[in-house]
């Protein structure tokens, strides 16, 4: 069975298919030094790290290929069963399916990295790693909350979904838990640290939640005013578009741009 290096990421997911190609830096074309990575980070914001590496290993020619968590996890699973060549890295926001390939046998273990003085959930059996640690949040359009309490609590979220189903009907957004694997990751932990998980998501249905398979596409529409809220948004964007309010990244310094909403994770 043909293994891989898994490197796990808490990242945002990205859209489809799409490949990339970065050449060696010193014109070596040896199809022994390719290092292909299936990813679900924008290959635009993995850049500095490609170009980093390169730095180190110019002689290593790079094939970036963004996928859907889920597409990704299959995609492993389908290569290697078959035999056929599959990524020598993956980076991946859903770490629940990052660490099924490593249990089922789908990573090996990679040699050289002292990991004794990790937190323990930043190493699993040396074949899984998470470089991030970042909170999940809920993200809003200020212009569409002036003059009224912005919800600081799912009691508060789910009363005010009720109270204005009409105002704010198509203008709610989350994540598609069918299409995107960290979307699922999401729910799964709200339904274990909330009781109520269930009104809040009937509330949803019934405001005609809108689903997305990334958190930049919901970004984009709170902040242009389509949508008035985004849950369940990956809290690393720092760099809010302009108005949006939107989360920096718990417990690393206050930022005089933005703040969370509230964590839901």
């Amino acid at each position: 069975m043909r293994i891989l290096s898994l490197i796990l990421l808490f990242l945002v997911a990205s859209f489809g298919a799409r490949a990339e190609t970065y050449p060696a830096a010193d014109g070596t074309r040896d199809p022994q030094r390719i290092l292909t990575v299936y990813s679900t980070l924008d290959e635009f914001v993995s850049r500095p790290l490609i170009e980093g590496f390169q730095r180190e290993f110019p002689d290593v020619t790079v094939v970036y290929e963004e996928f859907q968590s889920l597409d990704i996890y299959e995609r492993v699973i389908r290569e290697t069963d078959e035999g056929d060549k599959t990524a020598d890295l993956v980076i991946s926001s859903a770490m629940d399916l990052q660490v099924k390939l490593v249990n089922d046998g789908y990573a090996q273990p990679v040699p050289g990295i002292d990991v004794d003085h990790w937190p323990d959930w930043a190493t699993w059996r040396r074949s899984a790693f998470g470089l991030t640690f970042e909170p999940s949040v809920i993200v809003y359009h200020k212009p569409s909350f002036e003059g009224r309490d912005v919800p600081r609590n799912r009691a508060d979220l789910i009363a005010l979904l009720k109270s204005s189903e009409a105002e704010l009907y198509g203008r709610i957004a989350t994540y598609d838990v069918e299409r995107a694997g960290l979307g699922f990751l999401f729910l799964a932990r709200d339904r274990e640290h909330n009781r109520d998980i269930w009104e809040l998501v009937s509330a949803f249905g019934a405001s005609g939640v809108k689903l997305y398979s990334n958190s930049s596409a919901i970004l984009d529409r709170v902040a242009d005013g389509r949508f008035a809220l985004g849950y369940n948004i990956l809290g690393s964007y720092d760099d809010c578009p302009a108005g949006l309010f939107c989360p920096a990244i718990l417990n690393a310094g206050k930022s005089s741009k933005t703040q969370p909403f509230f964590s839901v994770s």
